[in-house]
């Protein structure tokens, strides 16, 4: 991005023109990238939970796990269940 604006700034271009022309570049790479740092986030979380004997079958379901502050468990639920 670097490179861009001294090109702008060679050329002598309005500084309201070279800022418009970077957010214009970060809103093409940004996309790009973001899957890629969500899998990355995801799989070091997952080392880190198997790391503490915590199995995850399904990757995608620990960014949502984050949020949870409570977990009740009812070991008879299903004599209930009719």
């Amino acid at each position: 991005m670097d490179y861009y604006l001294y090109l702008y700034y060679v050329r002598n271009a309005s500084v309201a023109e070279m800022i418009f022309r970077s957010l214009d570049i970060i809103t093409i790479v940004v996309p790009a990238a973001l899957p890629a740092a969500m899998t990355i986030g995801t799989v070091y979380s997952q080392s880190r939970l198997k790391k503490l004997k915590i199995f995850c079958i399904s990757p995608p379901r620990i960014n949502v796990c984050g949020k949870i502050k409570l977990a009740c468990f009812d070991k008879y639920a299903p004599r209930h269940l009719i």
